[in-house]
C-alpha cells in the first residue's frame, strides 16, 4: 500500500506509526505545493491524506476537489488542531476520512485505513441503479411497441455519467474558482453566422451594433446559470461555467440560449443579422485567467471547441459531446438525438426548434 501525505512538514509522521514495520506499506511526505505537480504529472496512490494545517478553508476545499479529481487514490484530511468548522464539507469535496485531533493522538491503525478505502470504493465505483433501470425499461418498451414519441430518451443515451480525463473540479459557482488555476470547465462555443446575412451595402456600423448587441444578450441569458462569458473574437466566442465533477448548469444553460434567440428576435434586442447561431459544449482542462488571455487561449481543449462549433455544428443547431451531455437533467434528455462523431467523441444534437413562419 503506497500512502502520500501533502502537509507543512513531516511533524505529523507519528500518526502512522502503526505503519513503520509494515513491509508492504510505504509512506511519502510532499509539501502543499507540490500538489499540482503531482496531478499533472498522473501519479497515484492507495489513499491521500492532505494535512490542513497553514491552510485556509478556501484553500482546503480548492485542493482537496484537485486531488479527488485527479483520480490519483482515495483521500482523507488530517486536522490536528481540530480547525475544520464544516467536516462534513470535506466528504463533499471528495474526501473519505476525517482524522481529528483525538485520532492524531491515538495513531492511525491500519482497520481504519482500510475502512476508508472501502467507503470510498463504494462511493465512486458503484452504477446508479435507477438511471440504469430506466434505459433497460425504455429500450424493452422500444422493441414492443416499435415507436418513439417525442418524449421518449434515445435508447443509446448514456445511462451513467462518461468519464472525464484529467478532472479538476471547481464548484457548481465560480466562489471556488481562482485564476491562475487549472480547472475542469463545461465550455460553450457561441457563434454568429453572419455570411448569409451581410450583403454588400450592409453597413460596417451596423455589423458591429449588431454583434455588440448578440455578445450582450447571451452575457446576460448565461448569468443565471453561473455561465460566464469568457473570449469574444469577431463573430465567436467562449462561455465557461463552472464544474464541480458531479453536475452543472452547462445543458439548461445552454438550451436556455438556443431558445432566447426567437425572444430577442421578437424584442428587437437583436436583429436579422445575427438571427442564426450555432452552440457546441464540451467539458475540459483550461488554466483560467481574466478575460480570456491569449496564453490561456491557444490550447488543444479551446482549438477543439472551436472546430467543434465552427466545423461540425451546422447553422442553427446545438451540438453537444457525450461526456458533458451525459450529466444532463433527466428532464431534457428527450430534447436531444444522436449525431454523429467529432474527432473520436460522440456527439448528440438538441432537436430543432419550429419557429414561425
Amino acid at each position: 500500500m503506497r500512502i502520500v501525505v501533502f502537509a507543512p512538514d513531516e511533524s505529523t509522521r507519528d500518526i502512522f506509526r502503526s505503519f513503520d514495520r509494515k513491509d508492504t506499506v510505504t509512506l511519502e511526505y510532499m509539501h502543499h505545493d507540490e500538489i499540482r505537480t503531482w496531478v499533472k504529472s498522473g501519479h497515484s496512490a492507495d489513499i491521500l491524506y492532505l494535512d490542513v494545517r497553514e491552510l485556509t478553508a478556501r484553500d482546503c476545499s480548492r485542493l482537496l476537489k484537485r486531488l479527488a479529481g485527479s483520480g490519483s487514490g482515495a483521500l482523507a484530511v488530517i486536522d490536528v488542531d481540530d480547525e475544520i468548522d464544516d467536516v462534513g464539507r470535506l466528504y463533499f469535496d471528495g474526501a473519505c476520512d476525517y482524522v481529528n485531533s483525538h485520532l492524531c493522538d491515538e495513531g492511525l491503525k491500519p482497520s481504519r485505513v482500510e475502512a476508508a478505502l472501502r467507503y470510498h470504493h463504494q462511493v465512486h465505483h458503484q452504477v446508479e441503479p435507477s438511471a440504469d433501470l430506466e434505459h433497460k425499461d425504455y429500450e424493452a418498451q422500444t422493441k414492443k411497441t416499435g415507436s418513439r414519441t417525442r418524449g421518449d430518451i434515445p435508447p443509446d443515451f448514456p445511462s451513467t455519467a462518461c468519464a472525464i480525463p484529467r478532472l479538476i473540479p471547481s464548484s457548481r459557482d465560480w466562489s471556488g474558482v481562482c485564476e491562475g488555476e487549472e480547472y475542469t470547465f463545461g465550455l460553450l462555443y457561441v457563434g454568429v453566422d453572419l455570411e448569409d446575412a451581410v450583403r454588400k451595402d450592409t453597413r460596417p456600423e451596423l455589423v458591429r451594433d449588431s454583434i455588440e448587441a448578440f455578445r450582450s444578450a447571451v452575457s446576460e441569458a448565461a448569468l443565471p446559470y453561473n455561465g460566464k462569458l469568457w473570449f469574444w473574437k469577431e463573430h465567436a466566442g467562449v462561455v465557461l461555467f463552472p464544474f464541480d465533477g458531479v453536475s452543472s448548469d452547462a445543458v439548461t444553460g445552454t438550451i436556455q440560449l438556443a431558445l432566447r434567440g426567437m425572444f430577442w428576435q421578437a424584442e428587437t434586442r437583436t436583429n436579422y443579422l445575427t438571427e442564426q447561431y450555432r452552440l457546441a459544449l464540451h467539458v475540459g482542462n483550461i488554466v483560467f485567467q481574466q478575460g480570456g488571455r491569449r496564453e490561456t487561449l491557444v490550447s488543444d481543449t479551446i482549438n477543439y471547441l472551436f472546430h467543434l462549433g465552427s466545423m461540425h455544428a451546422g447553422p442553427g443547431e446545438f451540438i453537444a459531446t457525450e461526456p458533458v451531455l451525459s450529466r444532463c437533467p433527466e428532464g431534457f434528455r428527450h430534447c436531444f438525438v444522436p449525431h454523429d462523431s467529432f474527432k473520436g467523441v460522440k456527439t448528440w444534437r438538441m432537436r430543432r426548434i419550429l419557429r414561425p413562419e
